[in-house]
């Protein structure tokens, strides 16, 4: 498995855990000339693949219309949940969209870690709803820690139990 992090000046503390936890990583970078990912606005994706290097960006619809490669962080939108749906921050339509342009939408533990009490449920039911939407309409999906700290990473084995049990299939 291939973990999605952002380091800050901290590389060596990465890979010392990603050895411990037997992953590798890739690298996700604001501005770095040589990096392999950068973290970019919608409006950069395409300077990003024009030099071949892989376009993170998070959650918007014009970074799914784009082709941005993954998009993260629909649950952690601010909207107000509602009393007879969800607000996620993603629908069919999104959905749709990037199976289309073969964007993966990313679920970030790191955005779980974070949180705590009443917010982090409300962030786990969002997820749920979300894995449901990315499965029923054939989305590709990325699961990583999305980690700035190397404490925030887990091994592939942990990830995938967690995210099984909001839903997840295959």
């Amino acid at each position: 498995m291939i973990d999605i992090v952002f380091p800050n000046k901290n590389e060596q503390e990465f890979e010392e855990m990603a050895k411990k936890l037997g992953i590798e990583l890739l690298f996700v970078y604001k501005d770095n000339k040589n990096a392999k990912a950068l973290l970019v606005e919608p409006k950069d994706v395409r300077k990003a693949h024009d030099k071949k290097i892989i376009a993170i960006c998070t959650a918007s619809r014009e970074a799914i219309e784009r082709g941005a490669d993954v998009v993260y962080g629909f649950e952690l939108l601010e909207t107000r949940e509602h009393t007879h749906y969800r607000a996620s921050g993603m629908n069919q339509v999104l959905c749709k969209l990037a199976a289309d342009k073969k964007v993966k939408i990313g679920f970030s533990f790191s955005s779980i870690l974070e949180s705590y009490g009443q917010k982090r449920a409300i962030i786990m039911g969002r997820m749920a709803q979300n894995i449901m939407f990315c499965q029923k309409y054939k989305t590709p999906i990325k699961i990583a820690s999305f980690a700035t700290e190397p404490y925030q990473m887990r091994a592939e084995a942990e990830l995938k139990a967690f995210f099984k049990q909001l839903g997840m299939t295959g």
